[in-house]
């Protein structure tokens, strides 16, 4: 009999289709891996089998784990299985793990779930698995915190907690994302090795074929909700049937064209001995803490035009060269932490960005519209329409955060939440505003025929044509569009524009 058995499992959110009737297997120490491009429901897969969906999910069909068909369980029945017979290595440590309690703390109170293990020996098993995993307690002491390891030893206490109870199935949400090829290369190392050691089944989950081509055993190829192609590993790559997963493989292997740019006379930027360093603990209160040397010595130009990468190990002074160098270019020629022997070209420089690995969403009321600052410009231009300014509506009466605008029956949210004794917390429908979150008088304010409520059920793709008379919010939803995410619901709240 298989570890596990998915038959037919569909998902569906507020009414629309987001997984179709997928159907696969899972055998005990094999491990599969669900490829496809972002949006393909690859993580809400994930989510279905562990069943941490949003409270407007409808799930139907079939998973059947260890003998055991989870769509029947409770949900206290649901909790003794995550974590005991199942675990989750999620895509972000830094969000997966609790910043302010130490890893060996952490990795115990996953042992504690268990009634049977006391806090001693939960304690003194978490530096064993720690060391597992490759964070020996000699080189990694149990009590350090999450933010002073490096992105590859996070995800290594990530692994730790997800396989503390030695699970017999391991999900793993991009366990490699953002990590340097060579950390990379350990993580998928690691995860072979401990299935390997406790005969579990792992699902893989994602978007890059190369980094499953020699590690799984079976690919399943997913696009828009459906699991278009699975076979063995060696079919998938070298005699693949569907159109979709020949793109996937064409992509993968695909080399960049640099276009010859045009080289001034003088270099855009340039810097010579580029040192930058940071204060290191101070050993004791009456010395001058030492200093860590993060950059020595670096120097480089760049032509206008040109495109440089950065690329080395996790920890070699990649972010903290372009940092130093940024705070200088943004103004900040203030900063005490970098040095140069010689710089010249930063006053050219109007502004620069850093896209950097923070998550973007910091309340669970955000949204891909809040992210890129388009819902303020919506707000001002419905507060300009005549008939808001006749009734005296501001640019602040259109947030469903408002109290002046929402809906006073569901705050905002288009849902209500119910309290039940005996039974978990749901969500229903809102019958007062029919989930458009404003009250009456805000949803008589229209702009070319659509109210706020209205534009809110909006994707990015049918924003950006609604508002492309606003040059500066086509320009903005275009751009998002254009990079492939014109399928989600750009005003979508609780994370829901992601599945």
């Amino acid at each position: 009999m298989s570890l596990l058995n998915v038959q037919d499992l569909t998902l569906t959110l507020y009414g629309s289709p987001i997984l179709k009737q997928l159907n696969f297997t899972l055998e005990p120490g094999e491990i599969l891996a669900l490829t496809g491009e972002s949006g393909s429901g690859k993580s809400m897969t994930a989510l279905s089998l562990l069943q941490l969906l949003p409270d407007a999910a409808g799930l139907s069909g079939k998973i059947t784990l260890d003998g055991t068909n989870l769509l029947h369980l409770t949900e206290p029945q649901l909790c003794a299985q995550r974590g005991g017979i199942m675990g989750m290595v999620f895509q972000e440590p830094m969000s997966a793990l609790n910043p302010v309690q130490t890893i060996g703390a952490q990795v115990a109170e996953a042992l504690r779930l268990d009634p049977k293990t006391n806090a001693a020996a939960a304690q003194n098993r978490a530096g064993a698995i720690l060391g597992r995993v490759g964070l020996a307690p000699e080189h990694v002491p149990p009590s350090r915190y999450p933010h002073e390891l490096s992105g590859g030893q996070r995800q290594r206490v990530v692994i730790a907690l997800a396989i503390a109870r030695q699970p017999k199935l391991l999900i793993a949400d991009e366990p490699t994302t953002a990590l340097d090829v060579t950390t990379q290369a350990q993580i998928l190392a690691l995860l072979k090795r401990l299935v390997r050691e406790d005969d579990m089944g792992l699902i893989m989950i994602t978007h890059d074929l190369a980094v499953v081509a020699d590690m799984a055993d079976r690919i399943a190829v997913m696009h828009q909700g459906e699991i278009v192609e699975q076979a063995a590993t060696s079919k998938i790559l070298k005699a693949s049937t569907h159109p979709y997963t020949q793109k996937l493989l064409q992509a993968a292997s695909h080399m960049a064209r640099q276009p010859s740019a045009e080289h001034s006379p003088r270099p855009l930027l340039e810097v010579a001995n580029v040192r930058r360093s940071y204060p290191a603990k101070r050993p004791w209160p009456w010395i001058k803490p030492p200093r860590n040397i993060a950059v020595k010595n670096v120097s480089f130009s760049l032509q206008t035009g040109d495109r440089m990468g950065l690329v080395g190990e996790s920890g070699c002074g990649k972010s903290s060269l372009m940092r130093g160098c940024l705070s200088h270019a943004a103004g900040n020629h203030a900063s005490q932490t970098t040095n140069y022997s010689s710089k010249s070209g930063f006053s050219a420089i109007k502004a620069c960005f850093e896209v950097d690995q923070s998550p973007i969403g910091k309340t669970s009321r955000s949204c891909p519209a809040t992210y890129v600052k388009v819902l303020d410009t919506i707000r001002q231009l419905f507060a300009q329409l005549p008939e808001a300014r006749a009734r005296g509506f501001s640019a602040s009466r259109f947030s469903f955060n408002n109290k002046e605008g929402q809906c006073p029956e569901c705050k905002g949210n288009g849902r209500i939440k119910l309290e039940m004794d005996f039974l978990p917390t749901t969500w229903v429908h809102c019958e007062a505003c029919q989930e458009m979150r404003y009250n009456a008088a805000t949803l008589d304010i229209r702009y070319n025929g659509k109210n706020m409520g209205e534009v809110l059920r909006m994707n990015i793709r049918q924003a950006a044509e609604f508002f492309s008379a606003v040059p500066k919010l086509r320009r903005t939803l275009s751009l998002l569009s254009d990079t492939g995410l014109g399928y989600l619901t750009a005003f979508l709240l609780d994370g829901l524009a992601l599945a």
